[in-house]
């Protein structure tokens, strides 16, 4: 046994002396190692049954070194896992200035679109556009080989605003070389800091949450998630009756509905002026996101330069008065309160994990007032057809379910999601596709994504299934290819997508 321990110890001395000299290399300074064991205190959950079914079960953490470093009086952190003497994929931390309105997560080799759309399809679209990022993006390892094995890395970079103006990034390590002992990418994750700053806004976007929870986050010393996810997708995972489709897919019509009476010099659907639009994007919408398609616009200034202006995206609400800019998810919009006066210059609403906020109005209440109830409607269901078609899974007509065989599924379903395999999860979850049932459906397969990132292509295929049948035909397209970014079959999956678009026209 003494013998074991003093080989486990080696190993492990040999790694951190060879981490020690890849750093070095790159003028990174050690401030700190920490050697934690797997039954440590300090090490709480990250070395719990979700970690060790990441090697199948034949790897189990049973110890973790903890480098604190320095570039430059920059502070980060790298955490290496071990199984034994072995090595196990460890991950890169840092905290950069700057955020962006949403989250990303890189989990296709793909240089040029990488970043995972369903994070949030604007921001990552803007992020692949970057040729910085896309030159260290093809530098990354995906894998980590093990004896005659290896670990296939399900993704590579994560990134999320912490809520006061910066952003934390996570870079999960494959093996960039090394023959008894593994590089783990210092160089690499400098260049991926560098190309990451560069693109963030100097803004504060409100905390969000990582797509995928790394796994040693608890140990890197950076700052807390927040205790509600802000991200749409994250929200349709964590609160399945938050309604993933009405609320998330399509707010166009609904908001076309309420400005029609106010549409105008101030205020337009789509593209207005070009000169107006111009300063819309220049002065009002984040440079990261300047040129993505807007739904709304609404002019608050005086003279008519929109300048100051509200902007409206398929899923941000951008308001900017003076110096003051305040972005908000529309996913995210409960409630706008009863009562409130035309005379006043802001519109008061109620944000998921944000409480009440008031919107600038201008010199025009009713438009803004308006818009922001339709979000707000559609967000409890109450707008559009979407929310009809998808409960009307249940009745006596042709073709439904009685509500005694829609419990039945329902009550199935949540037995596999509880205790069953993956495959128990996914048959059930199509079982309530199968019946019609295609809001429990779309949720369940959020839900499983996240839990077997693995079976990530089959489930997003199957949600853009589900929107299809409902008719939010762009929404499946989406979903469609990110599942063949995930492993789906790209000829059934461009099958399905063509169908797809042919119900769009095109």
């Amino acid at each position: 046994m003494a013998f074991l321990d003093g080989r486990v110890q080696a190993g492990r001395d040999r790694q951190k002396q060879a981490l020690i000299a890849e750093a070095g290399k790159v003028g990174i300074q050690i401030h700190e190692i920490l050697d934690l064991d797997g039954g440590a205190a300090e090490t709480g959950k990250v070395v719990g049954d979700s970690l060790k079914a990441m090697f199948g079960g034949k790897l189990q953490i049973d110890g973790i070194q903890l480098f604190r470093l320095y570039t430059n009086g920059w502070a980060h952190a790298y955490v290496q896992p071990y199984s034994g003497f072995t090595p196990l994929p460890g991950e890169h931390y840092g905290v950069l200035p700057g955020s962006l309105p949403s989250p990303a997560i890189a989990r296709s080799k793909s240089r040029r679109q990488p970043f995972d759309p369903n994070a949030g399809a604007e921001i990552a679209g803007f992020l692949g556009q970057s040729s910085a990022l896309q030159a260290v993006m093809g530098q990354l390892a995906w894998d980590w080989p093990i004896g005659m094995g290896k670990v296939e890395l399900d993704w590579t970079v994560q990134l999320r605003s912490v809520g006061d103006g910066s952003s934390q990034l996570v870079m999960q390590s494959g093996r960039y070389g090394g023959l008894t002992t593994y590089d783990v990418g210092f160089a690499v994750w400098l260049r991926l800091c560098g190309a990451i700053h560069g693109s963030l806004a100097q803004a504060a976007w409100p905390a969000q949450w990582f797509p995928v929870q790394p796994r040693f986050v608890g140990l890197s010393g950076g700052p807390p998630q927040p205790e509600q996810p802000h991200s749409p997708a994250a929200q349709a995972v964590s609160a399945p009756q938050g309604s993933a489709v009405s609320v998330q897919l399509d707010y166009g019509p609904a908001i076309a509905q309420a400005l029609q009476p106010h549409l105008g010099k101030r205020v337009w659907l789509g593209e207005g002026p070009a000169q107006k639009m111009a300063n819309v994007r220049q002065h009002v919408l984040p440079g990261q996101i300047s040129n993505v398609p807007l739904l709304a616009a609404i002019d608050l200034t005086t003279f008519g330069s929109a300048k100051d202006a509200i902007a409206v995206t398929n899923t941000l609400l951008i308001a900017k008065e003076f110096d003051d800019v305040i972005c908000i998810e529309l996913a995210a919009i409960r409630a706008v309160p009863e009562g409130q006066r035309s005379m006043a210059s802001k519109v008061s609403i109620v944000v998921d994990g944000r409480g009440t906020m008031g919107i600038p109005v201008g010199i025009d209440f009713e438009p803004v007032h308006a818009l922001l109830q339709a979000v707000a409607r559609v967000n409890e269901g109450g707008a559009g057809p979407v929310h009809a078609e998808v409960s009307a899974f249940v009745g006596e007509g042709p073709g439904q379910l009685s509500a005694g065989e829609a419990e039945a599924l329902a009550n199935q379903l949540q037995a596999a999601m509880l205790t069953g395999s993956v495959d128990d999860k996914i048959n059930a979850a199509a079982r309530q596709l199968l019946a019609g049932a295609y809001q429990a459906a779309i949720d369940a397969y959020l839900q499983i994504a996240a839990l077997h990132p693995e079976r990530t292509g089959v489930c997003y295929g199957q949600i853009g299934a589900g929107l299809f049948f409902i008719g939010h035909y762009e929404r499946a397209i989406e979903y469609y290819q990110a599942a063949k970014q995930h492993g789906a079959d790209p000829r059934m999956m461009d099958d399905n997508i063509a169908e797809a678009r042919g119900k769009l026209g095109g």
